[in-house]
């Protein structure tokens, strides 16, 4: 079984892209989608109840709801229609078509049956529109509203990314509609060890809850991120404790139903990231969190807060292995951007980094005593600030974004760098 998901970042660049350009951003659903495909194989099943009989079956012509393979079947023949349109297909994220055949460009985003259609020129969508219904059968859902449970609305030169509906039912579905709201998602000082002996009967709802919050995070709100990364060590064993740390990052969200991403319209580097460590965080084994943001024409598309695999031996390595995974996803958004014609021949990505060790070890390729142990894989940054496709650049820790993604914060430092995430 295969269909098409698209990554969330993909489509938060090309939101970015579409606001930075006064795009017309258009939403399409197609109706039962599934049943478009073709069979590659001999497909029978027995006949229905009102016509069963033991003696016959049915051989499918067509996929079908249910079928394993009809995922995979609607999108070869979506994928054969559309570049039959003079799409072509991006390889960085094959959810993501661009036509460059006419005047004005065209973005086609993808998810399974869910389409966004994007361009300058509203007639040119309307034809993509066509298209599409002539050989479909489509709902015509306008300009976007709501898409992949992500509340999208533009005013002005800035368009809202919110997620307010849905963290409002969540926040009522775990009875804290009349809670007293927290200031910030976890306190600062809040580092315990998992307990080994398990806690038996143990009826909350964790993992629901905790997944609940997770897509709101992966969608507009990067505030979440460090939180439910350390919160999620806890799956397996949870406690009472966790439990109202859990339901403190829920009352949070309570106080902040209307906070929403803000893209804007700003002048400046087309791609730009945060890349932080903290090192040894986690009070049991010793592990380093990782934290990095990415921002597209001045908008944040991309974040992360993640345990490191490996022990760090000193902050500098910690901060080495952080700038190399911050590295991956940089030169992901870059082909991505590529692809969607936005900057032929793009700069180099700026990484912005607080460690003066940690910028020295990316610059200088020599031996260090204290240095020579790191796995050859993190070197991969080195080589890529030699051949000049990343630039490390030095900036306060006062300043740094990515901060919010690898600790707890006091309640002003947390506010402030929430608000640089674009988080209003």
């Amino acid at each position: 079984m295969l269909t098409l998901f698209h990554q969330l970042n993909t489509l938060r660049i090309l939101l970015s892209v579409a606001n930075h350009n006064n795009m017309h951003i258009h939403q399409m659903d197609v109706k039962t989608a599934f049943l478009n495909g073709t069979l590659e194989r001999e497909v029978y099943m027995n006949l229905p109840e009102e016509m069963y009989d033991e003696r016959y079956v049915c051989k499918l012509n067509k996929s079908i709801y249910g079928l394993k393979e009809s995922p995979r079947q609607w999108n070869k023949v979506f994928n054969e229609h559309i570049i039959s349109q003079d799409f072509n297909q991006c390889k960085s994220d094959y959810c993501l078509y661009v036509n460059t055949s006419h005047k004005e460009i065209i973005y086609l985003l993808v998810y399974v049956d869910d389409l966004l259609i994007v361009s300058q020129s509203l007639e040119l969508v309307n034809q993509v529109k066509s298209a599409l219904m002539d050989r479909f059968q489509m709902l015509d859902m306008g300009n976007v509203s709501s898409f992949l449970g992500l509340e999208i609305s533009k005013h002005g030169d800035e368009l809202h990314i919110s997620q307010a509906k849905y963290l409002a039912k969540l926040v009522e579905k775990f009875g804290l509609q009349n809670c007293n709201p927290a200031k910030t998602p976890m306190e600062v000082v809040q580092n315990m060890l998992p307990d080994d002996n398990p806690v038996k009967d143990f009826d909350k709802p964790y993992r629901l809850l905790l997944g609940s919050l997770m897509y709101a995070m992966l969608g507009s709100r990067p505030d979440l991120s460090y939180a439910l990364n350390y919160l999620s060590r806890f799956q397996n064993n949870p406690n009472d404790v966790v439990w109202n740390m859990l339901k403190r990052v829920l009352r949070y969200v309570k106080g902040t139903l209307n906070v929403k991403l803000v893209f804007k319209k700003q002048v400046g580097t087309v791609l730009v990231g945060y890349s932080d460590a903290d090192w040894g965080s986690d009070s049991q084994d010793r592990k380093s969190t990782t934290g990095i943001a990415f921002f597209v024409l001045g908008n944040i598309t991309s974040w992360a807060s993640r345990k490191q695999p490996t022990v760090a031996l000193s902050s500098t390595e910690a901060e080495y292995m952080a700038i190399c995974h911050a590295l991956t996803e940089g030169l992901w958004i870059k082909s991505v951007l590529t692809e969607m014609n936005i900057v032929l021949g793009l700069p180099p990505i700026v990484l912005y980094e607080d460690n003066q060790g940690c910028i020295s070890l990316c610059k200088n390729p020599v031996h260090q005593k204290r240095s020579k142990h790191i796995d050859i894989k993190y070197h991969f940054i080195r080589e890529n600030v030699t051949d000049g496709n990343v630039e490390i650049v030095f900036v306060p820790t006062v300043d740094q974004i990515a901060d919010v993604f690898t600790k707890s914060l006091p309640g002003p430092t947390f506010c402030h760098l929430r608000l640089k995430l674009g988080l209003e």
